[in-house]
């Protein structure tokens, strides 16, 4: 559990948190801007008690109720906003600037690390959509665009299929084993050096 909090444009959500690990954007907001807004909480698809609440399907067969409560919360006109965000030094030119660097890289999502998918033939250029900004990594979240097509796609495969790019693959259960290999080293060593063996 614990409180989940959200900087939303309409339905679209920009940011999240959780408890204390979220970035606070409450200089976007005035104490006049506190008002009744919607929290939106999921429960089970198949709980009766929920049974007249819309139901939510995803592509990967994950279904879910939507409960949505009034609760006070912070709610202000995006043009209200949008002022204040230039006035933090979130100007056009910034923004830009920003997108422009963050997307000129593809296969190393954020500088630390890919999603597997990223590592699967992909016959068209990926993208990759960018999301939340990690403020404890100093980093922003992205995600492969389609990840889940390219999963099946894969997935769906029975035999190796002539024409079809592997070698990403190889390359991760490569350093996998070595690295397998390296840990087994060590604690063998461990092991004969202590008399354990």
């Amino acid at each position: 559990m614990g409180s989940m909090i959200h900087l939303t444009l309409g339905r679209i959500q920009l940011d999240w948190g959780k408890n204390a690990g979220f970035y606070d954007h409450g200089p976007l907001f005035r104490p006049s801007d506190l008002a009744e807004i919607p929290y939106y909480y999921a429960a089970d698809a198949d709980d009766k008690e929920c049974q007249h609440l819309p139901l939510i399907s995803r592509s990967s067969g994950f279904s879910y109720r939507l409960i949505t409560e009034m609760k006070e919360g912070f709610s202000a006109p995006l043009r209200v906003v949008a002022e204040r965000l230039e006035l933090l030094g979130y100007t056009e030119k910034y923004c830009r600037r920003e997108f422009e660097e963050l997307t000129s890289t593809i296969a190393n999502i954020n500088g630390k690390a890919a999603a597997i998918e990223c590592y699967l033939d992909i016959s068209r250029a990926p993208v990759v959509r960018w999301t939340n900004y990690d403020q404890r990594r100093d980093c922003y979240q992205g995600h492969l665009v389609e990840k889940e097509t390219f999963s099946k796609e894969f997935l769906s495969q029975k035999v190796l299929v002539d024409g079809y790019d592997y070698s990403g693959l190889e390359t991760v259960l490569d350093m996998l084993l070595r690295e397998c290999i390296s840990i087994n080293e060590e604690n063998s060593a461990t092991a004969l050096e202590s008399g354990r063996f």
